[in-house]
């Protein structure tokens, strides 16, 4: 399951994952599935079926629970959990792979408030955290004594050359 869009790349690696064999779910809001260009759906080969629209939360944690991996753009998955499920749940959660690529990482774990200690344990709970070899995320990866590090270029570069100029722009 993937959960939050980043532009769209969560469209794009889902539909990567889709062509390995894998069955993905990715869950988005309402307003993020009906802004959806039906033509960059189309190029990627996702089937509306395959976006979930986002409810509630026990539904979310349903799906959560019956899932084998889930793969967190930004920081996306402690928004969908409220704070009672999330305290409960968390430790049942199946591996979780969260992908920084901004505040989320290197702002948003450091705030004294009960969002920076959720950020804070999603990524120490994470069973990899991928993010871009910058400064300011790799300090933040030792100072959060985070060992299961990836790191990739930023996503809006992973695109393939493939794909058309007018796609990019959704």
């Amino acid at each position: 399951m993937i959960v939050g869009s980043l532009c769209n790349n969560d469209i794009f690696m889902a539909s990567q994952l889709i062509k390995m064999g894998f069955c993905i779910e990715i869950f988005r809001h309402r307003s993020e599935i009906e802004i959806l260009d039906k033509a960059f759906l189309k190029l990627c080969n996702i089937d509306k079926s395959q976006l979930v629209e986002y409810q509630n939360t026990k539904q979310f944690l349903k799906h959560c629970l019956n899932a084998k991996v889930i793969i967190s753009f930004a920081g996306s998955l402690i928004f969908y959990l409220n704070k009672a499920l999330y305290i409960t749940y968390i430790n049942l959660l199946p591996p979780i792979i969260s992908i920084a690529t901004g505040s989320d990482l290197y702002e948003a774990p450091f705030h004294k408030s009960i969002t920076g200690h959720r950020y804070r344990v999603i990524f120490k709970r994470s069973f990899l955290v991928v993010v871009v070899p910058m400064g300011p995320f790799i300090s933040a990866c030792n100072k959060l004594l985070l060992n299961r590090i990836m790191f990739i270029r930023h996503p809006y570069f992973i695109w393939p050359h493939g794909i058309k100029k007018e796609i990019l722009q959704t």
